[in-house]
């Protein structure tokens, strides 16, 4: 029976995985890392987040590494294609988180040992 079970949870798992949901967000991560632009704006903001941290670990001022970290993520979160991409992930995460909720809705198990 247990073996069944995980049988069918590694089908469910497939089945999700060619949801249309799911495909859209692979569609537009490959765009955007296809996109030349995304891609620069992707290492600047990855280089402002090293600025940010190393400022913090060697505690020096980090006024100035915030502002650009904010001034760059500004700008690649408001990339059309970024936008895009962000509302679909929220979207097919809002689906899956779905099907979880159903499938162990009725499983309520206590979160500590009861003993």
């Amino acid at each position: 029976m247990e073996s069944e079970i995980v049988v069918k949870a590694q089908n469910l798992k497939e089945e999700l995985k060619k949801s249309p949901k799911v495909l859209r967000v692979k569609e537009l991560e490959k765009k955007m890392l296809d996109n030349e632009q995304v891609a620069l704006l992707i290492m600047a903001y990855q280089n402002a987040q090293e600025e940010v941290n190393a400022a913090l670990r060697f505690k020096e001022d980090s006024k100035e590494a915030y502002s650009k970290l904010s001034k760059v993520k500004e700008e690649l979160y408001t990339h059309e294609l970024v936008k895009e991409y962000l509302d679909a992930l929220k979207e097919a995460n809002a689906y899956l988180k779905e099907v979880s909720d159903y499938v162990f809705e009725s499983i309520k198990l206590p979160k500590k040992e009861v003993l």
